[in-house]
């Protein structure tokens, strides 16, 4: 018999065979996110750079197209850093290049 909970674990385990983790959590985890990213922000703790270039074009609600969603799949996909080594007045000056993410609408 299927049911949900052999299905997460279906889900979770294809994941894993991939090399990648998996977590499947309650819709409402965005909304104790987006608080999160604003305690942060009236904290200070981000750079205004950062914050704007990185953090202002997440949104915080379901798509229209999904107004019934209850879960969300998350995948942490792991990926080598990129890093190039910039040569400045004679000093070597390592650069981690930040991994730039498409996401989907």
């Amino acid at each position: 018999m299927v049911t949900e909970n052999s299905i997460r674990q279906q889900l979770l385990a294809e994941l894993a065979g991939q090399g990648y983790q998996g977590r499947i959590v309650s819709v409402h985890r965005v909304q104790d996110l987006a608080q999160e990213l604003e305690t942060h922000r009236r904290e200070g703790r981000f750079d205004d750079t950062f914050d704007q270039e990185r953090l202002t074009r997440f949104h915080f609600t379901p798509p229209e197209t999904l107004p019934d969603v209850q879960s969300l799949i998350i995948v942490a996909v792991p990926r080598p850093q990129t890093q190039a080594v910039f040569t400045w007045h004679g000093q070597a000056l390592p650069l981690i290049i930040p991994i730039r993410i498409k996401l989907i609408k």
